[in-house]
């Protein structure tokens, strides 16, 4: 396995000409990269790092003083051969005093139904400082195509969390509906609407994100369509169906009202994954790869694992094909190819959106006597949260931004030998869904695990538990 992987500059013109394949034994990441070289700060050791934010970013986070390295991508991957292990949050926060925390949602939260074991008192306990635990800022990143607003709308009212724990979520839904709604949805010719194919969620499954709210921050002037004739780009937002509006139906509303024949159904690929000749999704990849038609990426999860234990397969797997049948019709050449545009870790950018989101809510909440004060002329001290070795722990190293990676997640299969996880499975009833194992591999089989995927975390906690 290769252990480089470079992204592209910037968020709103992420165009990824060509692809490069990480596989491990659960999950793939299909990464975006760019065809030239690109500077980047990294993570300089387990203690210190800094980083210097895009240009449009008026603040540079410096952590612990000590020394910055600067190189390419392809160092940019791993932190070091260096980590720290710990059996809770608690003795973590105890040992390294982090100002604020960057929360992965699946495999750290929750599992898609149900609050992780011990997840809703680590939020509460740490967002509002009990019992003298020190207040810890807390921001949501995540790889849904769900808005942020309704990233956090969730958390609540079907998870159980207090929203107001967290100062604000960064999802890829969101800035991909940016970016279609900028580069769309101006589009005043004669009144004419851009229209998409819109490979989305099916309605009925309770546990994937409500279509209408991508929708929503798409504006009036981008509607889906099924005809792909007429169609001027692709979205690739979820796994279930292909939606259109009919004639008479406009607005959010219309997603519940269309007709049968204005949706096409996936098959079984949310399922089996299965995307091979034949098969609903890839003919109709195939005609618009027949158009020539750019594509946009609003989730670049390749894999997730419900709370059942089933592994689904998300819209990466899709953007992944469509990049396949255009290099099978057209070559490989990437001036030939339509673009290809992907939102999500492990791109620096969203890692670099929550830093000036967290500095933005603690300005925000200091008081005019409080701004001069040493402490706020002090930069936060910030660690990303996540269980995905390939969007969690490499986009934070490549962003600067020190990882803490959770084990009982997506590479807990990986990571547990045979008789642990048999152990687990008797501990974990159905009846139990949200509870996660809290053991923790030995230093030997974690280097071997980190070594073999070409990415190292700064620290490793079995759970994310206080």
């Amino acid at each position: 396995m290769k252990s480089s992987m470079r992204t592209a500059c910037r968020v709103a013109a992420r165009t990824t000409p060509r692809w490069k394949k990480i596989w491990s034994a659960t999950t793939c990441l299909v990464a975006a990269t760019t065809t030239g070289p690109r500077k980047s700060s990294f993570l300089a050791s387990a203690l210190s790092f800094h980083r210097g934010c895009s240009s449009s970013c008026n603040t540079s986070y410096t952590r612990r003083g000590l020394f910055a390295s600067t190189g390419d991508d392809s160092s940019a991957i791993s932190s070091g051969s260096s980590f720290t292990t710990h059996s809770s949050l608690s003795e973590l926060l105890e040992e390294f005093d982090y100002d604020a925390l960057i929360l992965d949602q699946f495999g750290v939260l929750h599992n898609g139904k149900n609050a992780l074991d011990g997840t809703i008192d680590c939020v509460e306990r740490i967002a509002l400082g009990k019992d003298g635990t020190k207040k810890v800022r807390l921001i949501v990143l995540s790889n849904t195509s769900s808005p942020s607003k309704t990233t956090l709308d969730r958390l609540q009212t079907k998870l159980g969390f207090d929203r107001s724990y967290f100062c604000e979520a960064v999802t890829s839904g969101e800035e991909a509906g940016r970016y279609i709604q900028k580069t769309y949805g101006n589009n005043n010719n004669d009144n004419k609407k851009s229209k998409f194919v819109w490979c989305t969620w099916d309605v009925s499954n309770e546990n994937v994100p409500d279509p209408a709210a991508f929708l929503e921050l798409l504006g009036p002037n981008v509607e889906p369509t099924v005809d792909i004739s007429s169609a001027d780009f692709v979205v690739a937002h979820g796994s279930g169906a292909i939606r259109g509006f009919g004639k008479d139906q406009v607005g959010s509303d219309a997603i519940q009202q269309q007709e049968e024949h204005e949706i096409i159904s996936m098959g079984s690929f949310l399922d089996d994954g299965n995307l091979g000749e034949g098969t609903p999704i890839n003919d109709l990849l195939g005609k618009c790869a027949d158009r020539n038609l750019p594509l946009v990426c609003a989730n670049p999860d390749m894999v997730v694992q419900y709370h059942d234990g089933s592994l689904k397969h998300m819209p990466g797997k899709i953007a992944q094909r469509y990049q396949e049948i255009l290099e099978s019709k057209n070559g490989k050449n990437d001036d030939e190819l339509p673009s290809i545009t992907i939102y999500g870790k492990p791109h620096t950018e969203h890692f670099e959106a929550c830093l000036r989101k967290l500095e933005e809510d603690r300005t925000k909440q200091q008081t005019t006597s409080d701004k001069n004060s040493e402490e706020l002329q002090q930069p936060l001290r910030v660690a990303h949260v996540g269980d995905s070795i390939h969007h969690d722990i490499a986009g934070a190293n490549a962003a600067g931004v020190p990882s803490i990676f959770i084990v009982g997640g997506i590479h807990e299969e990986d990571l547990l030998s045979p008789q642990e996880e048999g152990d687990e499975k008797k501990e974990t009833s159905s009846a139990e869904p949200s509870k996660t194992s809290r053991r923790m591999p030995t230093e030997g089989r974690l280097r071997e695990f980190f070594d073999r995927e070409g990415i190292t975390p700064t620290h490793v906690l079995p759970v994310f538990k206080y």
